[in-house]
Formats: C-alpha cells, structure tokens, sequence
C-alpha cells in the first residue's frame, strides 16, 4: 500500500526536538515499518490572512492549515506520483484536512495520527485552578472556542475519518465518545540506549517544555512539596526551555538549578549524574509524555505519575508509577533517594526483565496495516 504521512516541517524536525518532534517521528517510524512506500507530504503553516487572524483571536476551529493550499500540494505529488492508498495526517491540528482528501479521492483511507485532542488542553485553560485562559473576556472567549473545537473535532471524525491513532488507552475512550469510526493504540516506543551512569547522591532531574500549562502546573506543584520536606538533602536540576520560565522557577524555588535547553549530547551527560528522573503529569492532558521513553532508554530510575506514563507498556516496571498527587510523587521520589545503590541495582533488574517485552515500530506497523487492510 502507498501511504502519506502529511506534517508540517517544524512538528518533525527541530534542532532541540522536543514532545512534538519525538512523537511525529516515533510515528514516522511505526508507519514506514508497515507501509514501507511512505512519502512525507509537508505542508507549512498558512499564510492567509482569514486564517491567522481566526487562529490569533480564536474564532474559529483549527486553521493552523489551509485545506486550498493543501488541496494544491496533494493534486501536485498525485500527478507526479499517484495516488495513495491511505494518507495519515499528522496532529489534531491537521483534522480540516481529511475533508480534502476524501473530495479528491473517497476511496483513500484517512487515518489521523492523534498526539491529543487540542481541547484536552484548552479545557483546563478554560476551567481549571492552573488555566491561564479562565477569567473575564479572556475566560469566555476561551471556552467559545473549546465549544467550536470539540463540534469540529466531533464532525470531522463522523464524516471525514476512517480511523484515529491514539497515544494511550484513555484516549481510546474519548475518541469512541467523539464519534471516532476506528480507533488504534500507538504506543510509546522506548530504544535501549543506557547511559554510563554516575549518579550524584540526592541529584534528580526533570525534562520539560516549561510554557506548556499540565508541565507548568506539575513541576510547581512537586517543588513546592519538596520544600516542604525539611532537612531534606536534594537537588533539583531542571532542563527545558522558554529561559524565562526556568529562571522563574530558580527565583520561587531557592536550590533548584536550572540548565536550560539542552543538546541531546550534553542531556546525556547531565542525566547520567541523576539518582532518578520524576514526571509529574497530574491530569489527562494533552498527548502523553515522550520525555519518560528518554529517561526509560537510558536507564535512568524514574518515578512517574499514572498519567504520566499513559501509553507506556513497560511491565514489571510498576513499582516506579504512583498516583497523581504531588506527595505520592514526592514520597516515591525520596524513597528512591533513600533506598541509594540497592534502590538503583533494584531499578535496573527489573528494567532489564522488562525492556525484551516493549513494543518496537516493526511490531506495531504491522498491527496497524493488519487493522486498516483486515
């Protein structure tokens, strides 16, 4: 089968790459491991002017692409090169587009490849105790567009969708409940690269984008319980970017060190010097978190919250999840600190016996191209 794999640029390549990049190429990976005739159709960010000024003020749903200026690229690469059997857009945000395709050709199956639904973010901005759209003007302007988005979101998965791939299982259930057609389980894909680790006694780190509201709202509230703890011998170092946010947080949390952006190449060299790595992700929100696979690759002891890991199959590693509260992350982290060397040798037994039962892209692929062609 000739497939297409439509995406921006910027959500595939980046020199930093953060959640977005990692995901859309973890899903490259998957789809060329099942449908080997892939071809990435790229599509830039639209320019016209109706779309801007719709995405600036938030009246109307999802015109981060133009389906005119898609229709245009799609029509091109068939007559160069034919046309696709099936074609996955990459993103929620693409979503306009598979009315598109299925005006060129019904016949083209059209899977959309989710990293969440934009409202599962746009709900706790519009609602939440964190939300930084939930007041005044601002508030009901936010929650006119939550409204717009879920009714588009909802149609388009009625009409114009033959399937959607999801990040984890809880995700599963909130496409049925939209009105998704056919539903599959993309998990996280972790490679085994262990670091040559040299942990620095009571060192923890997180990884991050630090303007992104569930990573804001989660790593405020796990700092602020770890200073709580008295007498408590911790060092917190903090990678991720906009620098603003990461000073912020050095300023609020006296003993936090803030690294910044990092090289692939120098995070290596700083995770290899953590005791363990916490993830605090403490609601369902957007995606899932593509950072935990880093840490999980290189070997790192981690403590993650349950919704944190969602999409994770890592059995056998359990014992390193708790529940989605700051002190239950908090506890697990301390007594991982605690445990020192027997904690760590415990953490890598049972991540050796684990990792031969993580799923890969060529199992995967297979799965989905059995599901889409019976």
């Amino acid at each position: 089968m000739k497939a297409w794999f439509v995406t921006s640029p910027s959500a595939l390549n980046s020199e930093i790459p953060g959640g977005v990049q990692l995901c859309s190429r973890e899903f490259l990976s998957i789809l060329r491991a099942g449908f080997p005739e892939t071809e990435i159709v790229h599509i830039g960010h639209s320019r016209g002017l109706a779309d801007r000024l719709h995405k600036r003020f938030g009246t109307a749903p999802y015109r981060l692409f133009s389906p005119a200026e898609f229709r245009e690229i799609a029509e091109g690469h068939i007559r160069q090169k034919g046309r696709p059997d099936v074609v996955f857009l990459n993103m929620c945000e693409t979503t306009r587009l598979a009315e598109t395709v299925k005006t060129i050709d019904s016949k083209i199956l059209v899977v959309l490849l989710s990293h969440g639904t934009q409202t599962g973010d746009d709900l706790y901005e519009a609602s939440g105790a964190g939300g930084i759209r939930n007041q005044g003007v601002r508030g009901m302007v936010a929650r006119f567009k939550l409204g717009m988005d879920l009714c588009l979101e909802s149609d388009y998965r009625r009409r114009f969708l033959d399937m959607v791939g999801v990040m984890s299982e809880e995700e599963q259930i909130l496409e049925k409940w939209l009105g998704a057609p056919s539903t599959f389980l993309l998990p996280r894909l972790v490679r085994a690269e262990p670091l040559v680790a040299c942990p620095v006694p009571g060192r923890v780190g997180y990884v991050g984008t630090l303007d992104h509201t569930p990573n804001v709202v989660g790593l405020r509230r796990t700092l602020e319980n770890f200073a709580k703890k008295r007498n408590l011998s911790l060092e917190v170092r903090i990678v991720g970017g906009p620098l603003r946010h990461g000073e912020r947080l050095c300023k609020d949390f006296p003993g936090v060190s803030y690294l910044g952006p990092l090289s692939n190449e120098a995070l290596r060299a700083e995770a290899a010097t953590w005791s363990a790595f916490f993830n605090p992700i403490y609601w369902l929100s957007k995606g899932a978190s593509m950072k935990l696979a880093q840490a999980l690759g290189w070997k790192i002891p981690f403590v993650s919250t349950a919704s944190g890991a969602r999409g994770y199959i890592i059995p056998g590693l359990e014992e390193w999840i708790v529940d989605d509260q700051p002190e239950s992350l908090v506890s697990g982290v301390l007594r991982q600190l605690e445990l020192g060397s027997s904690g760590r040798a415990r953490f890598e037994a049972a991540w050796e016996a684990s990792k031969a039962r993580w799923p890969t892209s060529e199992i995967v692929g297979r799965h989905l191209k059995e599901k889409l062609i019976g």
